[in-house]
């Protein structure tokens, strides 16, 4: 994913971090910058740590939704099949981990 902070650089959005081991503030597309080496050399345990966040947002999420506390949206709008897709694929791995 990308990542942008409107408080840093130009103020533009395009100014992901004032780190100044990362080369213009930004890693977007640049194979010597976006990549898993040099993310985890520069932010070590960031990528561990968003991970987790996600997937306790993601098993929040689920189980809101097999208790009926939410619904998801119907599946034909865009919205809804972007949803179903994305949690088809995060129960087929679940599964696949059990």
């Amino acid at each position: 994913g990308e990542a942008t902070n409107w408080e840093i650089g130009a103020l533009d959005g395009f100014t992901q971090t004032s780190n100044p081991l990362v080369p213009g503030g930004a890693t977007w597309h640049d194979p010597e910058t976006d990549n898993l080496t040099f993310i985890n050399d520069v932010f070590p345990g960031l990528i561990e740590e968003r991970s987790s966040n996600y997937t306790q947002i993601f098993d929040t999420f689920i189980s809101q939704v097999n208790s009926g506390k939410i619904s998801v949206p119907e599946p034909g709008s865009v919205i809804g099949v972007a949803i179903a897709l994305g949690m088809g694929g995060l129960l087929a791995k679940r599964k696949s981990n059990a």
